[in-house]
């Protein structure tokens, strides 16, 4: 009779139960460690990646998903390196949002986005054990020792896989005992019904948000027989369902079109874990036919075989999913004031990458109302109204970069944050210049003045539009910087006109001058902030041009 069913059915129950709990102790403490390991190991590992390769990888699903299964490949592409299908869903969402991305468009990379942990799903079920700790020695070692940014990412990926399967082996070691207990046996019998199954992996994800670390789990229960392959099967099914959480929770306060992303996710992923649900007993067999005697293998090729069929169908229907999810989340119409960031998502400050790219976006949003109050100038009272509304979108924009400064970013990070600032403060700059410029116009109510220079504003405005353009298009930048003796001439011209259109025989002619000569100067001020951002975009393009260069010797 094993330990545990002495201390279940001993005399002195009480005392029994006690020691049953001090026995267990231990095994539920490993259990626990041991996930807690790999979940680290996952988050260790993904945010090396996303560090090395993050922006690249934005850049690179940007570009190639002009259809539904360039889409697919991207999504799938990016999983796989980045270890995070929950990353690249929310990537996703992100581009959605900024209007970089439509719909049905997202199906294909999300639909990719579960593919690539097919890949994940493989790689845990080799068994490695032996090389678990050799890694996390040589990770821990490269990132305390090595000054090279580079190898101190190569020894975090290393650490975070060397956690990886050592949290593995720790939740194996911590459930073999259990193999003995009757009540924890019992337990898992009962999920040879699917139903629970599906229930409980897709609630266990949704709770340590990692579809890898439920897969991780079910392969170790399933490698020390406590779980039937169909029911590790119904498990896995469970967990891609409870990996939508983190693209819902992303997509929550980022607009109608980006929930009708998160809810692609929902529905194909559910769709698709009730129609294997069906068909499990054959899902099962096929697998055993392509793995061999190997469950983990089994349970990883199952993986795979539900991943990319539902690929395949979810593609030749891509346009009808997007057309039932537009139906059930219809977009609402935009309210007409716009005074709230639209971009700063703090589900991205764990990934200062692509948290930098949302603070790129949100400078946009910001540009936008700077150039519309410019635009809006000859109507003071809209002209105000924009200001006003920036005044909030600015101080979000600063306090998401202070939050995100609070973390660990390398060297290139750091030089976007204080680009960025250089970029906010210089169009909250033209805010205040606005608000001078509206007090000047106000002053010359009867004789207002803009009118007569509207070909210095027209410049400026442009400028100040282009120069926000090159946030996204660098090259842009230049020609800004190039209209400098055009803005001196329409500016010298300016103040001709100021003199000119005044009566020398009315009384108050310098205080008008003063107030014409001020409307021209704060023109000109605006035209120089917008050459101060092009000058940081510039500077920022030739060190970021450097550093490839530098990289590639």
């Amino acid at each position: 009779m094993s330990t545990c069913d002495q201390l279940a059915v001993g005399p002195d129950w009480a005392a029994g139960k006690v020691r049953l709990m001090v026995e267990l102790g231990p095994l539920i403490t490993g259990l626990l460690g041991g996930i807690a390991l790999f979940l680290h190991g996952m988050e260790s590992l993904t945010s090396s990646l996303s560090s090395v390769a993050g922006g690249r990888m934005q850049t690179f699903l940007g570009r190639v998903t002009s259809s539904p299964l360039r889409g697919a490949m991207a999504g799938a592409i990016l999983t796989a390196i980045l270890q995070s299908s929950s990353l690249t869903t929310v990537l996703c969402v992100g581009f959605i949002s900024a209007g970089l991305m439509n719909l049905r468009q997202a199906v294909g990379v999300i639909v990719g986005a579960n593919v690539g942990t097919t890949i994940t799903a493989q790689v845990i079920a080799f068994d490695a054990q032996a090389i678990a700790l050799p890694l996390v020695a040589l990770g821990v070692a490269l990132r305390l020792i090595s000054r090279n940014r580079w190898q101190k990412h190569f020894g975090s990926v290393a650490l975070g896989i060397g956690l990886v399967f050592y949290g593995m082996e720790l939740m194996a070691t911590a459930t073999e005992p259990l193999r003995d207990y009757e009540p924890f046996v019992e337990m898992l019998q009962s999920l040879n019904q699917a139903w629970i199954g599906i229930l409980l992996g897709a609630a266990f994800t949704a709770l340590v948000q990692s579809s890898s670390a439920t897969t991780g789990l079910v392969i170790v229960l399933a490698s020390q027989s406590f779980l039937t392959l169909e029911a590790a099967i119904a498990l896995v099914l469970g967990a891609n369902i409870g990996s939508c959480i983190t693209a819902v929770v992303a997509a929550w306060n980022s607009g109608p079109v980006a929930r009708q992303a998160a809810a692609v996710h929902v529905v194909f992923n559910v769709l698709g874990a009730a129609f294997w649900w069906v068909f499990l007993t054959p899902l099962g067999t096929l697998s055993k036919w392509a793995s061999g005697p190997d469950i983990a293998r089994q349970v990883a090729n199952a993986h795979t075989i539900f991943n990319l069929s539902n690929a395949v169908v979810a593609l030749l229907f891509s346009s009808a999913l997007a057309r039932l999810v537009e139906r059930l989340l219809p977009a609402a119409a935009k309210p007409e004031i716009d005074d709230k960031p639209l971009f700063l998502d703090p589900s991205y400050l764990s990934w200062p990458s692509m948290a930098l790219e949302r603070v790129r976006l949100e400078l946009g949003h910001l540009g936008e109302h700077a150039v519309q109050s410019v635009h809006n100038l000859e109507n003071s009272s809209e002209a105000l109204k924009q200001v006003k509304r920036m005044t909030p979108i600015q101080e979000a924009i600063v306090d998401y970069i202070r939050q995100l400064s609070r973390g660990e970013m390398n060297d290139e990070e750091s030089h976007l944050v204080e680009y960025y600032l250089v970029v906010c403060d210089s169009l909250e700059s033209v805010g205040v210049t606005v608000q001078e410029l509206v007090e000047w116009e106000e002053k010359l109510e009867k004789t207002p003045f803009l009118p007569s220079v509207r070909p210095l504003r027209e410049l400026v405005e442009d400028s100040l539009s282009q120069s926000i353009r090159s946030l996204s298009h660098p090259e842009l930048a230049r020609e800004v910087r190039e209209r400098k003796p055009h803005v001196r001439e329409l500016r010298d011209d300016s103040l001709r006109k100021a003199m000119e259109h005044l009566d020398s025989q009315r009384p108050g002619v310098v205080g008008r001058y003063r107030f014409r000569s001020g409307v021209v100067e704060d023109l000109r001020r605006i035209y120089y902030l917008a050459s101060h951002i092009s000058k940081a975009v510039l500077k920022h393009a030739g060190r970021s041009g450097e550093e490839l260069k530098n990289r590639a010797l």
